[in-house]
């Protein structure tokens, strides 16, 4: 289950709009009753009601919602009811801001982000502090005070306090001296507008991206790019790795991109290139030279994080998300040629059905099997002698089993 606004950052007042998607993996269709809570409009929740069809998504939309309050962050979460049954989803935070913060004049002025720059641009783990260099911009009539604060991977890194004339802009500077994990790394840097009579915080903007921490091992250092990332499902993406000898001597160590199942994507051939070469799955690279390395991977068919390997240490990381647009669906399916046979009083039935499906993605899918499964009219009702009967009977629900999704 999972909530995705329609913009995850807001004016006051602005609308926004929340979906909820239901995946059903059962056999049977599911319904249920759902509440969806945001604290910006109160505390009583948004009912609703949804319906998930046997093996496929349900969904329903949410809104238009406005937060009449001032600028914040506000968490919401979604829980769906089922039976005796329930489950909540954390949906994420929806980001409010104070004004306008597109950095264009108007009557009651803003505060904006003009700039968020980090050096050096791959930190190395264990050695490198990283300085975020933010220029604000206020085009407010009077002075102002802010606050910028740093976020690390959701957590708080670093904060500083200042002010920035009216029409003028301010450059500020943030530190976080934990570059300790190799991999990718999230950030974001928010900016309060602080009132100077009660020290009262309003969030006027935010930035945020990614940043890539290299491991240093034997003295290599390593980090890659994934392009396309989203990427459609059942497509390849490419990989652009960099890898940098620092010592004086040439050096031959096993390397490997592998998936967080375990799963060996990349190398499955040999590479030869400028200061390298790869040889059944053995990098060698030239002393005090760097090597860089395309290589394509796939199909990618579900969420992923790629993880870059150097003589069995975890050197850099990247998580590839899939667009779950494209998909199997089953188009229609009709069954017809039903026949009882009530020779041994067993009253047995048999059915042809045909199944339609169709493919949305831009590549062959292979389908393992197509299972149908059980289905009883239950107990049926006494039929009066020489009178007919009839009772409405439910579709058979149908299951397909599709390898390459992974369902």
């Amino acid at each position: 289950m999972t909530v995705q606004p329609s913009k995850s950052q807001v004016k006051v007042d602005e609308p926004v709009y929340f979906t909820i998607t239901v995946l059903n993996d059962n056999s049977k269709d599911v319904e249920g009753d759902y509440t969806f809570t945001i604290p910006c409009i109160g505390r009583r929740p948004i009912k609703g009601h949804t319906v998930s069809p046997a093996g496929s998504y349900g969904e329903d939309t949410i809104g238009p919602i406005t937060c009449p309050e001032h600028g914040g962050e506000y968490g919401y979460h979604v829980t769906f009811y089922f039976g005796p049954y329930n489950r909540t989803s954390g949906g994420g935070r929806l980001v409010v801001v104070n004004r306008d913060n597109g950095g264009n004049d108007d009557s009651s002025g803003s505060l904006k982000i003009k700039d968020a720059r980090f050096s050096p641009e791959t930190p190395k783990d264990g050695g490198d502090t990283v300085t975020f260099q933010v220029k604000v911009y206020n085009n407010y009539t009077d002075d102002k005070n802010v606050k910028l604060t740093l976020y690390i991977d959701g957590s708080e890194a670093d904060s500083v306090a200042g002010s920035v004339s009216a029409g003028s802009t301010g450059e500020f500077s943030l530190h976080w001296g934990g570059a300790e994990a190799g991999g990718e790394h999230s950030y974001e840097v928010k900016l309060y507008s602080v009132d100077e009579k009660n020290g009262k915080e309003a969030l006027e903007d935010s930035e945020d991206g990614s940043i890539e921490v290299s491991r240093v091992v034997n003295g290599l250092s390593a980090w890659f790019e994934v392009v396309p990332n989203p990427v459609e499902a059942g497509n390849n993406v490419t990989v652009y790795i960099t890898v940098k000898n620092s010592e004086n001597y040439k050096q031959t160590w096993p390397i490997e991109l592998v998936g967080n199942t375990g799963n060996v994507w990349w190398p499955r051939e040999d590479y030869y290139g400028m200061n390298y070469s790869i040889s059944d799955g053995d990098l060698t690279i030239y002393a005090n030279k760097t090597a860089r390395i395309t290589a394509t991977i796939g199909p990618i068919t579900q969420n992923t994080t790629l993880t870059l390997k150097i003589g069995g240490y975890q050197m850099a990381s990247k998580y590839v998300e899939v667009n779950s647009n494209s998909q199997l669906i089953m188009s229609k399916a009709s069954c017809e040629d039903i026949k009882f046979d009530f020779s041994d009083y067993a009253y047995r039935a048999t059915v042809s059905c045909e199944v339609y499906l169709h493919n949305l993605r831009n590549q062959e899918v292979y389908i393992e099997h197509i299972s149908v499964e059980d289905y009883s009219l239950g107990q049926l009702e006494k039929i009066p002698p020489r009178e007919s009967w009839s009772r409405e009977v439910a579709h058979k629900s149908t299951r397909i089993h599709d390898k390459t999704l992974g369902n």
